[in-house]
């Protein structure tokens, strides 16, 4: 199944007749699920961004929440993920706090707990990467490692494609090491390395999109998240072409 990620349109986003608007042209394109971003959902209220994703006749696929904030009330953030209708619960990021190989440790641990007490609810608890997990501190070790290797099969991953590709490292290992909890990816392409990556269309950078389909359906990935931080054209015209990238590779797609 393929879903967008709002945040790549979050131009298009001010008010509610501009989401509405929005929602139905990603929906005209193909899409079949949507996912916002932390602020987004907020914007407008949980349940009636809930109630507008749903009149385009999109699925809303996840509930992000900063760390902090969901360990401090996870049935809360449990309650309003399951009155959204979403399926997992994302962190998006490693708190400040936690960015080091040490806290890593840390982090996987009390992410594991919470994971764990989503579970009891029926939902999942997916981590997202970005790039900077992927850094060596001084003794050369990386925290995106030592997450995984203190975490319990409790905790989900949500791999964005494209920035662990832009880190030097490759997805579809990654896919395989991590097979069985992976729900979702970010289908993200990238071109160019350092400071200098660009996001671009899927198909349209350096990601190999038929081999790390193929590790997706291996590692039961059920949705794949199309988003694009910066697009270099008309942002509705780049999520078609990576929709139209992504279809025929999938076989249970939209």
């Amino acid at each position: 199944m393929i879903g967008l990620q709002l945040y790549t349109l979050r131009h298009a986003l001010a008010s509610e007749s501009e989401l509405a608007e929005t929602l139905r042209r990603v929906r005209e394109i193909g899409y079949s699920g949507v996912e916002p971003y932390v602020e987004l959902a907020e914007r407008f209220g949980l349940s009636r961004f809930a109630s507008v994703v749903r009149d385009a006749g999109l699925r809303l696929l996840t509930h992000h929440l900063d760390f902090t904030r969901l360990e401090a009330d996870v049935a809360g953030a449990a309650k309003d993920c399951h009155a959204m209708g979403g399926r997992w619960i994302v962190l998006a990021n490693v708190p400040a706090e936690f960015r080091s190989v040490s806290g890593a440790v840390t982090f996987a641990r009390r992410a594991s707990e919470v994971a764990r007490q989503l579970a009891v609810e029926g939902l999942g608890l997916a981590f997202h990467n970005h790039r900077y997990e992927f850094e060596r501190d001084e003794s050369g070790l990386r925290m995106f490692d030592v997450l995984w290797e203190n975490a319990s099969e409790d905790l989900q991953a949500l791999i964005d494609i494209g920035w662990v590709h832009a880190a030097g490292d490759d997805p579809v290992a990654w896919l395989g090491t991590l097979s069985g909890r992976v729900p979702l990816v970010h289908a993200k392409d990238v071109r160019g390395s350092g400071t200098s990556v660009q996001t671009v269309a899927v198909g349209e950078g350096e990601v190999s999109w038929p081999a790390v389909v193929t590790a997706c359906e291996k590692a039961g990935v059920q949705w794949y998240v199309v988003e694009q931080d910066h697009c270099a054209d008309d942002p509705f015209a780049s999520i078609a072409r990576s929709f139209t990238t992504l279809r025929p590779l999938l076989a249970d797609a939209p």
